[in-house]
C-alpha cells in the first residue's frame, strides 16, 4: 500500500512538470518587424506606407519631428498592419531620421529620409505664351523664377489683356508625380523688389496688385504707389502665403466661386507654387489619331455633337487608360462614361473629396460644381460621379473621379440607395473577372428638368440612369461564358426617381438597353469574339449575375 501511494505521488509530480514544459515550450515571444528599410520623401513632402509586422500590441517608440507617424499604435496582424507617414515639406537641405516601433522590449526601426529644396543655381526658366512647360512643386521662392499659383486641382489664370481688374479665373491642371504641364500664359513671375515681392502676369508683364478695400485684384503695366508689394511665407504642410503689405490681405483660392482673391481672414484655401523648370511639346491626345479599340467603349459618332475624351493612370509604372466618356457641351454633363475595372486597376487609397475642373474640356463648357446642385424644383440633387470614386482608389487616380466632367444631377434618394448598392456589387462583381467593363451613362432625351452650378448655369437633368457590364474570365468559368470566349454581359435601367429597392429587378439584357438608350454598347466585342457569340452575349442576361 505505501509503495502504491509512493507511486502516486511520482506520478502526479511528473505530470505537474510535464504540464510546466508543456507551457512554457508553447509560450510566444514578443516579436516584431518592419517590411520596408528605407522611406525616401521628394522635398515637397508627402505620403508612404510601411508595414509593421508583430505578434501583439505595438506602439511608436520614437519618431521624428518633420514626419506624422499614423496610427502610432496597433495590435497582432496575420499580413501585417499599414501605418503612414506624413512628411512635412523641407525648404533646407537634406535631411534623416529613423522611426522605432517597440512590442516589450523588442523594437524595430525603419530609416526615413527627405530630398532638400532643389532650386540654388539652377538654371531660370521663363516661358512664353504659347509654349509648353513643365512645372515642378515649389519648396522655396526664389526672385526672378516664374510660378503657377495652385489649388484643388485648379491654376490661376492671369486676366486677359482687355481685363484690368476682378477675381482671377481658373483653369483645371492634371498633377503627376509634383509635376504640372501647362502653357507658359499661365505663369506669373514673383521678383523681390520694393522690400518685397512683386507677382507679374507672364501673359503681358502687367503688375498684380490690391485697391481701396476690394478682395479682387488690380492689374497694370507699371507699378503703383502702393498696394503691389507681397510678404510671402511658406507654411510647413507647403502651402504660399502671400500677404499684401498695405491690405494685410492674402491670395486665396475660394471653392465656392472656383476664383483666387486676396482675403483678410483664411477663409479659403491658400495656394501650393508649382515654378516652370523646363520647356516641353503640347500634349497630343491619343483620340486624334483614331479611336481606340478598348473593349468598354460603345459606338461614337461624329455628329452627335458630343465630345470624345479620355484620362488614363499610372498603374505599375506604366501609363494606361483609366475612363473615357462622351461630352455633351451643352447639357453640361457626360452622357455615358466607360472604364474597365480590377483590383489592380482599383488601386488603393481612400476619398479624396478633390473637387474640380477637367482639364481636359474648356472651363466654358463645364459646370462648376465646388458645392453641390441647386434646383428650382424643390428636388434635392447629389454630384452624383459616373465613374465610383471607389473604382479608382490611388491618389491620383482618385482625383481625377472628382472632375466636374465625371458629374451629373442625381437625386439624392436614387444616388445614395440602390444606385450606391448598385456600385458596390459591380465593384464585388470584378474581382470574380480577370476584367470586367462598364459603361454608366444617363439620357437626357425629353428633359425638362434643370438644376444649376455654382456660376447659376443651366446643367439638365436626366430622365434615366444606366450600366452596360460586360465580363471577361480567361477560364470562361462564369456562367455561359465559356460558351462566348470567357465573355458574359448584363444591363441595368433605372428611371430618375427616388429608388431604394432591389437592384436586380432593374436588370436587363445589354441589346434591351440598347434598344431602350439608343447606344450601341460593347461596339469592339466582334473583334474578340466572332459576331454570332458577341450577339449571344449581348442577347443574353446570364444568370450568374445576381
Amino acid at each position: 500500500m505505501k509503495l502504491w501511494k509512493i507511486s502516486m505521488i511520482l506520478i502526479a509530480a511528473a505530470a505537474v512538470f510535464g504540464a510546466c514544459q508543456d507551457k512554457g515550450s508553447s509560450e510566444t515571444l514578443p516579436s516584431i518587424s518592419i517590411v520596408e528599410n528605407e522611406v525616401r520623401f521628394e522635398a515637397v513632402g508627402g505620403e508612404q506606407k510601411i508595414t509593421v509586422m508583430a505578434n501583439g500590441s505595438w506602439s511608436l517608440d520614437k519618431g521624428v519631428d518633420w514626419i506624422t507617424v499614423s496610427p502610432t499604435s496597433g495590435g497582432a496582424s496575420k499580413n501585417g498592419m499599414p501605418v503612414t507617414l506624413k512628411a512635412k515639406i523641407n525648404t533646407g537641405a537634406e535631411r534623416d531620421g529613423s522611426l522605432s516601433f517597440k512590442i516589450g522590449t523588442r523594437t524595430a526601426s525603419v530609416k526615413v529620409w527627405q530630398a532638400g529644396a532643389d532650386v540654388t543655381g539652377a538654371d531660370v526658366v521663363v516661358p512664353e505664351n504659347d509654349k509648353w512647360y513643365v512645372f515642378r512643386r515649389a519648396t522655396v521662392l526664389e526672385s526672378g523664377r516664374s510660378y503657377l499659383f495652385f489649388a484643388k486641382n485648379v491654376i490661376a489664370v492671369p486676366h486677359a489683356a482687355t481685363i484690368s481688374y476682378g477675381y482671377l479665373k481658373t483653369t483645371g491642371v492634371v498633377v503627376e508625380d509634383n509635376q504640372i504641364r501647362t502653357q507658359g500664359r499661365n505663369a506669373f513671375t514673383v521678383t523681390e523688389e520694393d522690400g518685397g515681392y512683386v507677382i507679374r502676369q507672364i501673359s503681358d508683364g502687367r503688375v498684380l496688385y490690391m485697391m481701396d478695400d476690394h478682395n479682387s485684384f488690380q492689374v497694370g503695366a507699371d507699378k503703383p504707389k502702393s498696394g503691389h508689394v507681397w510678404d510671402v511665407k511658406v507654411e510647413q504642410n507647403g502651402d504660399f502665403v502671400f500677404t499684401n503689405k498695405d491690405k494685410k490681405k492674402t491670395i486665396q483660392f475660394d471653392p465656392e466661386y472656383g476664383t483666387f482673391a486676396s482675403y483678410p481672414q483664411a477663409s479659403g484655401v491658400y495656394p501650393y507654387l508649382y515654378e516652370c523648370i523646363s520647356e516641353t511639346s503640347a500634349p497630343v491626345d491619343p483620340t486624334l489619331k483614331g479611336m481606340p479599340k478598348w473593349l468598354e467603349l460603345p459606338e461614337t459618332k461624329d455628329d452627335d455633337g458630343l465630345d470624345f475624351y479620355t484620362h488614363d493612370q499610372i498603374t505599375d509604372g506604366k501609363n494606361i487608360r483609366s475612363w473615357s466618356f462622351d461630352y455633351d457641351p451643352k447639357a453640361l454633363l457626360s452622357h455615358w462614361v466607360a472604364y474597365p475595372l480590377n483590383k489592380k486597376l482599383r488601386g488603393n487609397g481612400s476619398r479624396t473629396d478633390q473637387w474640380g475642373l477637367d482639364p481636359k474640356v474648356p472651363v466654358s463648357q463645364q459646370p462648376v460644381l465646388y458645392t453641390t446642385y441647386k434646383s428650382n424644383n424643390g428636388k434635392k440633387y447629389d454630384r452624383g460621379h459616373q465613374l465610383p470614386s471607389a473604382d479608382r482608389l490611388d491618389y491620383a487616380s482618385n482625383v481625377k473621379t472628382f472632375y466636374f466632367t465625371n458629374m451629373t444631377p442625381q437625386l439624392s434618394g436614387l444616388n445614395q440607395n440602390s444606385w450606391a448598392n448598385l456600385e458596390t456589387r459591380v465593384r464585388e462583381w470584378s474581382e470574380s473577372f480577370d476584367t470586367l467593363y462598364v459603361v454608366t451613362g444617363c439620357s437626357v432625351k425629353g428633359s425638362t428638368d434643370v438644376a444649376y452650378d455654382n456660376d447659376g448655369k443651366a446643367v439638365a437633368v436626366p430622365v434615366g440612369y444606366y450600366k452596360a457590364l460586360l465580363g471577361y474570365k480567361k477560364t470562361g468559368s462564369l456562367g455561359n461564358s465559356s460558351q462566348n470566349g470567357g465573355y458574359i454581359g448584363c444591363a441595368f435601367w433605372f428611371d430618375h426617381v427616388d429608388y431604394s429597392g432591389d437592384f436586380m429587378t432593374k436588370a436587363m439584357s445589354i441589346s434591351e438597353l440598347e434598344e431602350k438608350t439608343g447606344v450601341n454598347f460593347f461596339v469592339n466585342l466582334p473583334s474578340q469574339i466572332d459576331d454570332a457569340k458577341a450577339k449571344a452575349v449581348e442577347q443574353t442576361k446570364d444568370l450568374w449575375w445576381k
